[in-house]
């Protein structure tokens, strides 16, 4: 063609996994599926402790994977160009075959992450939708495309001790559940907003 070009990927969606395998998955399995959960709306078909005022990543069996997550945590606040974010709450959820997880967001928090302990059996991927989705109003995209942008939403498929850490204004869900979710979420804040709830 002989013009010389230069293309810019503007305004991206920093999304990153991490590979916490590591860890013992056991002790970790064992901790969520002994802590007591209710049903929650967000929830269909599973229970969650997000209610319970105790944030699981407190729990003392949980050290290590707290503190890889927190290392995980600074890593990704370096990509997405923020300092100080620390951990203002976690929970963890188990969805049953069938279930699902409505779309949704985390409000008032600047970075969400989910952890995928040892899983016995593939689950639904975490689907993430497109923040410029709204935007595209007329565009008719080639089916065959690989072009980031001309999807709406795309998948991440858990695999055992995986960390995905994603900005909290990022629309996310499952479909229809195949196998039994178990999982750890939590949200990042500003340590002086952190500092500030505590008080």
């Amino acid at each position: 063609m002989g013009i010389q070009k230069e293309e810019l990927d503007l305004f991206p969606t920093p999304v990153s996994l991490y590979d916490l395998s590591h860890l013992d998955m056991g002790i970790i399995s064992e901790v969520i599926e002994n802590t007591s959960k209710e049903e929650f709306y967000l929830v269909d078909g599973g229970k969650t402790d997000f209610n319970s005022g105790c944030d699981i990543l407190d729990n003392p069996n949980l050290i290590n994977l707290r503190t890889s997550i927190e290392d995980c945590l600074n890593d990704y606040s370096i990509r997405l160009g923020v300092d100080n974010i620390v951990i203002k709450n976690s929970w963890s959820s188990i969805t049953e075959i069938g279930g699902r997880l409505e779309l949704h967001r985390h409000e008032a928090c600047v970075v969400s992450g989910v952890f995928y302990p040892k899983m016995n059996e593939p689950v639904s991927p975490l689907i993430l939708k497109s923040p410029i989705s709204q935007n595209q109003m007329f565009e008719i995209y080639n089916p065959e495309s690989n072009v980031q942008n001309t999807h709406h939403y795309n998948t991440i498929f858990p695999q055992s001790g995986m960390l995905v850490l994603f900005p909290s204004w990022l629309e996310h869900k499952t479909e229809v559940e195949i196998g039994r979710r178990i999982i750890i979420s939590f949200n990042g804040v500003y340590h002086w907003v952190a500092n500030r709830f505590n008080k």
